[in-house]
């Protein structure tokens, strides 16, 4: 892979699960469309493709966003009327989300960045938008940074005089042969040579290295149209007449170029034979281009029943296998339904009539139903059997068109191990695959790491909580010796992960909330800042480590070198982005907790960076520049900078109190509120609404359905981003409590206690009064205090809870020892910990 398609994965990694989350909605939604004619979802499948574009724009797919962009036009076009709902349409929907997910798929398993090889999907929606066709270079992003080599002979300047007469001059002469060339003269070569000559006198008067670039790829581009036959194509016609536009504006003193016609010149070198010419081979090296170009094999269609059984595949193991983790680290409530995905998982394989995968998944199947039988069973050879299978089925999704010849082989040990854990007999040693046994090692250590990571994440979940607490009343005593406990543990599992530079963060921010506790402590928006972005290193690194990161170090570059990059403005012809925000203070920093839990959540203000298009943005004048991402996009932490007025440091911060105008606001008729948001925020909050009743109902019936927990929760956090956005910053408040609370319940991984859900159906009832108020613009807007009291009681008012019960650690297993470069670091003692990592000596 190339410098031109290596793709930073991280930031992908971060909004994945939200953007799989968007695209599975707007497909569901679209069957629901199929199914009831309801034009009405329709928007709602706009609206989660808009909610997937965003964060591909976020994380700079360019290629991607044009598909999803295309999605929403047709969708907008049937919506509207201005197309026809047809079953064709229909599929052509349906089949560019399942593209874009596969593509997204395929990036994280390894596959270069080529938008290219979306082009069926976007050609199948132009077609059915109408459109006569589509431009191929729509997915073709190269890197325009990259300059020219220097010259080996410097040029002579000429003074403006002599510039301008020659561009005149030389204009008048490629226009002569560009005009013999479109005519079909007898001489096309000569016609060609003119205006090659013509662009090179031109390349030959730009000093700068971002001036050159333009006019030498567009000799390149000249220069490969030598061996194309007699009859050019539309678009190489009309590329070289916007060639002769940018001449004229070169003789008119600008020398900006638009973007998108350097990528339309590049496409066309791209697409050239590198024999073509000198100049030919040199942009193709330079701009790495031939690495932005698929195979025909890979530019193939997305739609067909097969895929759609890999994705599902592919999602169902990812499923099974964050269930199967939870499962082991001691949630029982997870058995259930990994029991369940594990049957998905043997359905999926068996449609993909791979005889191998189906007896895999048939096998790993059964012994997940023995399992659920008696979840006594359960042992450490369970353990590894389980996710050693799980690891299988997905090199082999991953891998299906390339399954080699022992494929069958590693199958049927694998399925004899699986049938030997329930028949209770081992098998003998002796009978091992290399690859079966790399695969076990793999899942030991992603156990471990699991297991720890969840751990880990449970202890800075309670360290958030009660930083949060403290950000919103300073004045309240908070102990925060309680949070050495968890804070210890934290350092002690990085530790013995080989972490230190991780162990060093921990240890600096306990340091620093230790201070808080201390008798005149001042508050400090610099230290509430800087806790804050230790906290959300070390939980986005945790994160990551599930995903095979390694080096705590180089994640922290990376991840400060983006907010470095992104720091400066960004110039684009005519228009300069905005200078980041200034740093918040004291309570401006109360969302950035909530920021560290949410950072990928759709629905809230300003946690989707807005792009625009680039194909209306003209490159600045001597720099082909690129789009910069600002941080607070990126991570969320800007959703609200600007809700809370700066406060100066002081011994006591309040929180701000709502202003006159809010209060009026809350209590007003609808009128007062901008007509346009409030009607946005009705539509939205009665969507909500309906969406929590229809959870809360499953919830009431299975206590352990965490799914239908989670989109509850998802639910009040876009009532409080919504509601905040309108200025209805009490609704905002009284959201952010009940959100609190659903995110400690999830954290904690409780099953929903009669009290939670008498919290849920109170809050349901008090929204739905609110809402009610505001769309018929009458005075009963109810007070949220009880519900919010309530809120904080189930979660204990902020306070951190009790380290969840240790997991039993088999009595025939000593406690490892310490080691003394650990302990040199101040790594407490591992009886403190409360990981259960004791692994079946012959693994």
């Amino acid at each position: 892979m190339s410098a031109a398609t290596e793709f930073d994965l991280g930031p992908l990694t971060w909004v994945k699960g939200e953007i799989d989350l968007a695209l599975t909605r707007a497909a569901e939604v679209l069957v629901q469309y199929e199914t009831t004619g309801d034009a009405a979802q329709l928007r709602f499948c706009r609206t989660h493709v808009h909610q997937a574009h965003g964060a591909l724009a976020m994380v700079g797919l360019d290629g991607v966003t044009q598909v999803t962009e295309s999605i929403e036009a047709l969708l907008v076009a049937l919506e509207e009327g201005r197309q026809q709902p047809t079953a064709e349409a229909s599929n052509v929907l349906g089949g560019a989300i399942g593209a874009v997910g596969k593509y997204l798929d395929d990036l994280l398993a390894g596959e270069p960045n080529q938008a290219l090889r979306l082009l069926p999907a976007y050609a199948a929606l132009a077609r059915a938008r109408g459109l006569a066709a589509c431009n191929s270079g729509d997915l073709f992003f190269p890197d325009l940074a990259l300059r020219p080599p220097p010259r080996a002979v410097p040029v002579a300047p000429l003074s403006d005089e002599q510039l301008l007469a020659l561009l005149k001059s030389e204009r008048a002469r490629f226009q002569k042969g560009l005009l013999a060339w479109l005519k079909n003269a007898a001489d096309r070569h000569g016609a060609l040579e003119q205006m090659r000559s013509v662009l090179d006198n031109i390349e030959a008067t730009q000093e700068a290295p971002a001036a050159r670039a333009f006019w030498w790829a567009a000799l390149a581009f000249v220069e490969s149209l030598f061996d194309r036959g007699p009859d050019g194509d539309v678009e190489v016609r009309h590329l070289l007449g916007r060639i002769d536009t940018q001449i004229r504006r070169l003789a008119e003193g600008s020398h900006g170029i638009p973007e998108r016609l350097m990528r339309d010149v590049l496409y066309e070198v791209a697409l050239a034979s590198p024999k073509s010419s000198l100049v030919v081979a040199e942009v193709q090296s330079v701009y790495e281009l031939p690495a932005l170009i698929p195979s025909q094999a890979a530019v193939q269609e997305t739609t067909e029943p097969q895929e759609i059984a890999l994705r599902r595949l592919r999602e169902t193991l990812a499923a099974t296998e964050e269930l199967w983790n939870k499962f082991c680290s001691g949630s029982a409530t997870a058995l259930a339904a990994f029991e369940e995905n594990a049957r998905s998982c043997a359905s999926a394989a068996n449609e993909l009539g791979q005889t191998d995968l189906k007896r895999l998944g048939q096998g790993f199947a059964a012994l997940a139903s023995w399992l659920a039988e008696d979840p006594k069973r359960h042992g450490d050879a369970v353990a590894m059997e389980v996710a050693t299978a799980i690891l299988l089925m997905q090199n082999a999704q991953d891998n299906f068109r390339r399954l080699g010849t022992d494929f069958a082989q590693q199958v049927d040990l694998m399925v004899a191990r699986l049938h030997a854990c329930i028949a209770g007999a081992p098998l003998n040693g002796g009978d091992e695959l290399p690859l079966l046994d790399e695969m076990t090692r793999r899942a030991q250590e992603k156990l471990l790491v699991s297991q720890v990571a969840r751990e880990i994440q449970n202890n800075l979940g309670q360290v958030e909580q009660a930083l949060d607490g403290f950000f919103r009343n300073p004045e309240k005593l908070q102990d925060f010796a309680a949070l050495d406990g968890p804070l210890k543990q934290t350092a002690g599992a990085l530790a013995m992960l080989g972490h230190l530079g991780a162990v060093s963060t921990v240890q600096e921010c306990n340091a620093r909330i230790q201070r808080f506790g201390q008798p005149g402590y001042v508050p400090a928006s610099g230290d509430f800042e800087e806790v804050a972005r230790q906290l959300s290193m070390l939980g986005f690194f945790v994160d990551a480590l599930q995903h095979g990161e390694t080096d705590f170090d180089g994640f922290v570059r990376r991840l400060q070198g983006e907010q470095a990059g992104a720091a400066q403005p960004v110039t684009t012809g005519e228009q300069t982005a905005p200078e980041p925000a200034a740093p918040r203070q004291g309570p401006e920093m109360l969302d950035s907790f909530e920021a560290i839990e949410n950072a990928t959540a759709f629905g809230e203000p300003g946690a989707v960076a807005q792009v625009p298009s680039a194909d209306l943005r003209p490159l600045p004048d001597g720099a082909l520049e690129e789009t910069i991402v600002a941080p607070d996009a990126l991570f969320g932490f800007a959703a609200f900078a600007g809700e809370f007025d700066a406060t100066p440091q002081s011994a006591s911060i309040e929180p701000p109190p709502p202003s006159v105008e809010t209060m009026a606001l809350a209590q007003s008729a609808h009128e007062v509120i901008d007509a346009e948001l409030l009607e946005i925020f009705l539509e939205e909050a009665q969507e909500v609404l309906v969406t929590i009743g229809e959870q809360f109902a499953l919830l009431s019936r299975n206590p352990s359905d965490t799914e239908a927990l989670t989109t509850i929760r998802r639910s009040a956090h876009t009532l409080k981003g919504s509601g905040r956005m309108v200025g209805l910053n009490d609704l905002g408040e009284a959201a952010w409590g009940l959100e609190q609370t659903l995110n400690f319940w999830l954290r904690q991984e409780m099953t929903a206690t009669p009290e939670l859900l008498g919290l849920i159906e109170q809050a349901r009832e008090l929204f739905s009064t609110w809402v009610s108020a505001l769309a018929t613009g009458g005075s009963g807007v109810p007070d949220p205090a009880a519900m919010v009291a309530t809120a904080a009681r189930l979660r204990g008012e902020g306070l951190p809870e009790p380290v969840a019960e240790p997991l039993a650690t088999p009595a025939s297993e000593p406690e490892p020892e310490l080691p003394a470069e650990l302990a040199a670091v101040g790594v407490p003692d591992a009886s403190a910990f409360v990981f259960d990592l004791s692994f079946p000596a012959d693994v």
